[in-house]
C-alpha cells in the first residue's frame, strides 16, 4: 500500500481514517452494551428488534465467524 500512494502524508492519513472507523464501531458496541445491560451482549439488539429466532440465529451466527 505505501507504494501506491505517492505521498508519506497519505499513509498516515490512511491510518488515521481507519483508526476513526475502528473506534467509531468500539463506540457502537459500548453503546448497544449500555442500551441492553442484560446478559447476552450484542444478541439482545436481533432479539428485540426481530424475535426470538432471529436474536438465536444471529447468536450462533457470530459465534461461528468470529471462532
Amino acid at each position: 500500500m505505501a507504494r501506491a500512494l505517492p505521498h508519506p502524508g497519505l499513509i498516515l492519513l490512511v491510518w488515521l481514517v481507519g483508526g476513526l472507523l475502528s473506534l467509531a464501531g468500539a463506540l457502537t458496541y459500548a453503546e448497544l452494551g449500555v442500551l441492553f445491560p442484560r446478559a447476552g451482549g450484542i444478541y439482545r439488539l436481533p432479539e428485540r428488534a426481530y424475535g426470538p429466532l432471529w436474536g438465536f440465529l444471529y447468536g450462533w451466527a457470530s459465534f461461528f465467524v468470529r471462532s
